[in-house]
């Protein structure tokens, strides 16, 4: 129905052909791209030169989706109230949101590179860490309670879900940790106990 008020317009014009050339992207059809023209003045090299246009244009289309999607994904990242750590596979830390920063007092040039190690609090045995890597470099999420060191060297109690990020092959290739400071919650349960 969208497409009949274009086909109307070209018929009043006097066109009396069309060529239709789907928008193919990834094995995703994004559109189509239709040309309304008189008959006999495109032949098989035209129609072929107007499918590579085509296809740049599938390609041109595909890409701006993609970059809107991933600045999507980088706000909500990065707008979350809770920290969010992205190490690659060896626990380099990638990247993180600005809720890290006020969680831990470091700032995000300060421990890209690093490893999650520099808020190790000393509180848990190495057998902590141990299960903990392997359970997340066995592709399975991990979740807990654990402390933590604040870069002003304060103790903190956070709730942590680390995730495996899998590539299309299924890989692992990044951790993405999720981190709440629960403190007070605990504290206040504390007390109440």
């Amino acid at each position: 129905p969208d497409f009949m008020p274009w086909r109307a317009r070209a018929v009043g014009e006097g066109f009396k052909f069309a060529v239709a050339m789907p928008l193919v992207a990834h094995e995703r059809v994004l559109g189509a791209l239709t040309l309304f023209t008189r008959p006999g003045v495109l032949d098989e090299s035209g129609v072929e030169a107007l499918q590579g246009f085509a296809d740049q244009v599938a390609i041109s289309v595909y890409s701006a989706q993609t970059v809107e999607q991933l600045e999507l994904q980088r706000v909500a990242l990065e707008s979350a109230a809770n920290a969010v750590v992205v190490t690659d596979r060896a626990g380099i830390i990638r990247w993180v949101n600005p809720a890290f920063t006020e969680l831990t007092g470091w700032a995000a040039q300060e421990v890209l590179g690093k490893t999650p190690r520099i808020l190790k609090s000393g509180n848990h045995g190495d057998a902590f860490y141990r299960r903990m890597w392997a359970q997340v470099t066995a592709g399975e999420v991990w979740q807990g309670e654990l402390y933590n060191r604040r870069k002003d060297g304060a103790l903190y109690l956070e709730e942590q879900t680390i995730t495996p990020v899998r590539a299309g092959t299924g890989e692992i290739t990044h951790f993405v940790a999720i981190k709440l400071d629960i403190t007070a919650r605990k504290h206040q349960e504390e007390q109440i106990r």
